[in-house]
C-alpha cells in the first residue's frame, strides 16, 4: 500500500511539472510512462486473470455448501 501511494505522488509530480514547465519535457515524458508501465502490466494481468479463471471451480462453492461433513450424514443410517 505505501508502495502505490509513493508511486502516486512520484506520478502527480511528473504530471505536474510536465504542465507547469517545458524545459526538460522528454525527460519528463519519460519518467511519466516508466511510472505508468507498472499500472499498466498490473491491470492487464488482473484482467488475465479474470477473463481466464475458472469459472466453474470458482462458482463451486454454492455446491458445496450441502456437502455432507464427515460423520454426519443428512440421510437415515442404516
Amino acid at each position: 500500500m505505501v508502495a502505490a501511494m509513493i508511486w502516486v505522488a512520484l506520478w502527480i509530480v511528473c504530471l505536474v511539472d510536465v504542465k507547469g514547465s517545458h524545459r526538460g519535457t522528454f525527460g519528463k515524458i519519460f519518467w511519466m510512462l516508466v511510472l505508468t508501465v507498472p499500472l499498466a502490466g498490473l491491470l492487464l494481468y488482473a484482467l488475465s486473470e479474470f477473463v481466464f479463471a475458472d469459472w466453474r471451480k470458482a462458482l463451486a462453492w454454492r455446491k458445496n455448501d450441502a456437502v455432507k461433513k464427515p460423520g454426519g450424514s443428512l440421510q437415515a443410517s442404516s
